[in-house]
């Protein structure tokens, strides 16, 4: 509500918003308001509501983003912790080094949909309710289907390299042979940065199509997505260039 008279200032005062113009406003609008305009121009206020809507978007975004990829990870390990070796001995899916990588591989995506510009229907949404938590349905719906379908994708991943190769025990997995292994752990790697990128994309886009073929263009010449794949490409080279640090550093070898 806005005001810039004596006579008005009660609406102000008993609004959710109350906005008083900053130029030819009386003292009396300006302290029943909550904020003051102070340029006077209602074309203001129309630029404030989108600012608004695209922090709390972002907000959003970011949270979706670890929402998802922390517990999609955190549901393949467990999943694959079932397996034991020779020895008894738990098979660890995942590396103490490789789940560090990981982290400061998803962690730029996240940061970059916290500065996302706002959606060309930004002002067309609805106005959401004023009780509404930002942890709202859409963002639980989101968390769950992805969490649980990456999960299961990734622990699948590890499953059919580990069983498609011949070998004893948990196929190959002996204190002599860890080539098995540390195939399956490449490919959960590879299959989990993957489910990552996508979930980053649905993160991005919002309410916005993707899987189409404009949505297809716009994701592929967003600059989120070209810095991920950049930000991932130079994280993982050193493990091209230098076999030995991903045998021994991270636990990982080709999965070809």
């Amino acid at each position: 509500m806005t005001g810039d008279g004596v006579n008005n200032s009660p609406s102000p005062w008993i609004a959710d918003v109350g906005i008083a113009m900053g130029k030819n406003g009386s003292d009396v609008a300006k302290k029943a308001s909550d904020i003051v305009l102070t340029d006077g121009s209602f074309a203001t206020i129309i630029r404030a509501i989108a600012e608004g809507h695209r922090i709390y978007q972002n907000i959003q975004r970011f949270l979706l983003h670890y929402y998802i990829v922390i517990p999609s990870l955190a549901l393949a390990v467990m999943s694959c912790l079932v397996l034991r070796d020779s020895p008894g001995l738990t098979v660890a899916p995942v590396s103490t080094t490789t789940m560090i990588s990981i982290y400061a591989a998803v962690t730029p995506p996240a940061s970059a949909l916290s500065v996302q510009s706002a959606s060309a229907i930004i002002m067309e949404e609805p106005p959401r309710p004023p009780t509404e938590s930002i942890v709202n349905r859409e963002i639980l719906t989101g968390t769950f289907t992805y969490s649980i379908f990456a999960g299961i994708t990734c622990a699948v991943a590890f499953f059919v390299p580990l069983y498609s190769v011949g070998g004893e025990d948990v196929q190959g997995i002996t204190k002599e042979d860890f080539v098995t292994h540390f195939r399956a752990r490449s490919s959960l790697l590879v299959t989990y940065l993957l489910c990552s990128l996508v979930a980053m994309t649905h993160c991005r886009s919002g309410c916005r199509p993707e899987w189409s073929l404009r949505g297809l263009k716009m994701t592929f010449t967003s600059h989120t997505v070209i810095g991920t794949l950049f930000i991932r490409r130079c994280l993982s080279g050193h493990l091209f260039v230098c076999p030995v640090v991903a045998i021994k550093g991270y636990g990982l070898i080709g999965i070809i």
